[in-house]
């Protein structure tokens, strides 16, 4: 319960990038898909094996989005909605293409709601980072295939 709040919280925050530490992974894409479904919003996955789809049409992947800075180029350069769930972005943070990017994501100013979690096991944010990626932590609760 707590972390479905906590996930409430941050899609109604005014963060533009954030770390997401301490999630049991599959359980928060589940909670992800069922919201795109459900409510029509845009939630799109990227990983670098397969680049950048949405959430409920995975077999539509997203042209020339494989790479951390083309993706993030496509996520500054998208005039729609968005929450973007990137995977395995951990060992690219402290490349200064990848920092320049995030940083003009959150910098802009168009009326336009983009949201980029970042999604590994342990996320460390480098220093050129820390003032514009925020941390969610979540307990890392795994589903237990009962429900009561």
């Amino acid at each position: 319960m707590e972390d479905a709040l906590k996930l409430t919280q941050l899609l109604d925050s005014e963060l533009s990038v954030a770390a997401v530490q301490g999630a049991d992974i599959q359980t928060l894409m589940v909670a992800f898909k069922r919201l795109s479904l459900t409510t029509g919003q845009a939630v799109y996955n990227w990983t670098p094996s397969n680049g950048l789809y949405r959430l409920g049409a995975e077999h539509i992947l997203i042209p020339r989005t494989r790479q951390p800075v083309d993706v993030l180029s496509y996520v500054l350069s998208s005039r729609h909605y968005g929450m973007y769930l990137l995977h395995e972005m951990a060992e690219h943070l402290r490349k200064a293409p990848v920092q320049s990017l995030l940083k003009r994501i959150v910098q802009k100013q168009d009326g336009v709601r983009r949201l980029v979690l970042l999604l590994d096991e342990h996320t460390e944010i480098p220093a050129g980072l820390e003032e514009v990626v925020g941390v969610v932590r979540f307990t890392a609760q795994r589903a237990t295939g009962t429900e009561g």
